[in-house]
């Protein structure tokens, strides 16, 4: 008897081992996810330092004088320029100028020198500039005036009017608005032609040509243009 239930123990035993076995190898056959798997459902964020990028520009018309101010995080300045251009996925807004920069409360276009819309990487500048110039080509200065179709949906358009003149540009992750006033510029009020050569010439931009969205002083509307960075 007392063999028969040792016989019967040794049989579980032995069962319970060999079904242990069947699961560790049923775990160690499982495919492990690749630590690559998950990163790619992130979106990558470029490192660029765009404050760096337009140093050399600044520094050119104020030397150490010159102010930055943050507009995404700053809440007691309000600048309605920046209202039409494309928010998603932005990280920073930036408004550099003179020092006189940090005192202004409510941050009209004239007073900066340039605006900076830094997105988290290169693919969402790209399409908020693709956005932007669609709707930026459909109004012209006689439309803020006067009944207009889009800018009754598009409101916030009437903020980026291009009478003043405009020079925007998107590069790497960041869209960048170079200022241009009917009153000149900080340059020595140097030929606005000189002005916006020399700014791309102080970013450094390694391309052939860059796209600009453009006007001059007194233009309806702004256009699409294709300037040169080749620098001699």
């Amino acid at each position: 008897m007392r063999t028969l239930k040792t016989i019967l123990i040794l049989t579980i035993l032995i069962a319970c081992s060999e079904e242990k076995q069947k699961i560790k190898e049923v775990k160690l056959e499982q495919p492990i996810l690749e630590s690559t798997e998950i990163k790619d459902t992130i979106v990558k964020t470029d490192t660029f330092n765009i404050k760096k990028i337009v140093q050399p520009f600044l520094e050119r018309m104020y030397q150490n004088d010159y102010s930055i101010v943050n507009l995404q995080s700053d809440s007691n300045t309000i600048c309605n320029y920046i209202k039409p251009f494309p928010k998603e996925g932005i990280k920073d807004i930036y408004a550099f100028g003179s020092s006189k920069l940090k005192k202004y409360k409510n941050l009209r276009y004239p007073q900066a020198d340039l605006f900076v819309f830094n997105y988290k990487n290169k693919s969402l500048a790209e399409i908020s500039f693709k956005k932007l110039k669609t709707s930026i080509l459909k109004v012209t200065t006689h439309a803020y005036s006067g009944p207009n179709d889009f800018l009754k949906t598009n409101p916030n358009f009437r903020f980026i009017e291009p009478k003043h003149g405009g020079y925007i540009i998107q590069y790497k992750s960041s869209i960048l608005s170079l200022v241009k006033r009917c009153s000149g510029n900080n340059l020595k009020n140097a030929k606005w032609q000189q002005y916006e050569r020399i700014f791309l010439k102080d970013l450094n931009i390694k391309t052939d040509s860059i796209e600009v969205l453009w006007s001059r002083c007194g233009n309806l509307s702004f256009e699409i243009k294709k300037q040169h960075t080749t620098h001699r």
